[in-house]
């Protein structure tokens, strides 16, 4: 399999912009200008809610972190949809390894392992923030207040199905060596439109994840793993 593919980097205001090379027929102007005041002017939080922070004063929650950006297209008129996280450097994998791009790299480890996850597509670090962008992954957020006109007795069904894929999942996930204790809400649902059969439960957030490198040293993306090593299961 491939390795994951080089960034061209790109100087913007106050730092850095890193993308792969399929995402630069796509870019909008106004995001490689001022990729930071773009988010902030463009993005549209995925979930509704209030910030909150520790005794120490470090976010615990954002809802505001993560954001739909407005659908890109190159000069064919082909689309791409995105999604923009502003990371968070106090918590989880981030604050242990050090890494603000922790989860851009476990994003392409686990890709290269062959689970289905966003794509990554760029990274940012300006004017003291960082922020990661993924290729959108279609389906239901379990985020958002959703009823799809269901009765909440076919809610809790696609809920259970999907709780029994995520939790086969996780499973999967430990053996291949990446750890991280999963809930609903970190997964995109992917469902049939004429029965709401769970097709597919996809996990998008790989913050919180530990690698055991034992075990991932032995697999195929072991040349991932000497700037994953800053963090330790």
């Amino acid at each position: 399999m491939p390795g994951p593919p080089d960034l061209r980097a790109i100087q913007v205001p106050g730092g850095t912009l890193e993308l792969e090379g399929l995402l630069e027929p796509f870019l909008a102007p106004a995001f490689v200008a001022d990729p930071m005041k773009y988010f902030h002017e463009h993005g549209s939080a995925v979930r509704a809610g209030d910030v909150t922070y520790d005794e120490a004063g470090r976010i615990t929650d954002d809802p505001t972190a993560v954001a739909d950006f407005p659908v890109w297209r190159n000069h064919r008129g082909e689309e791409i949809r995105v999604v923009c996280k502003r990371v968070n450097r106090h918590k989880s994998g981030v604050r242990r390894s050090g890494d603000p791009f922790y989860e851009y790299r476990v994003l392409q480890l686990v890709r290269e392992l062959g689970f289905v996850t966003a794509r990554p597509l760029a990274r940012i670090g300006q004017r003291g923030d960082y922020f990661i962008v993924t290729e959108k992954v279609e389906g239901l957020r379990w985020v958002r207040r959703w009823d799809g006109g269901l009765k909440k007795s076919a809610r809790a069904r696609i809920r259970a199905e999907a709780e029994t894929i995520m939790l086969r999942l996780e499973a999967a996930l430990a053996g291949a060596g990446v750890r991280r204790p999963w809930n609903i809400k970190d997964m995109i649902l992917q469902l049939d439109p004429g029965t709401y059969a769970v097709q597919a439960v996809i996990p998008v957030d790989w913050e919180r994840a530990r690698l055991d490198f034992d075990r991932l040293q032995h697999a195929s993306v072991a040349h991932l793993l000497p700037e994953l090593r800053g963090q330790r299961s």
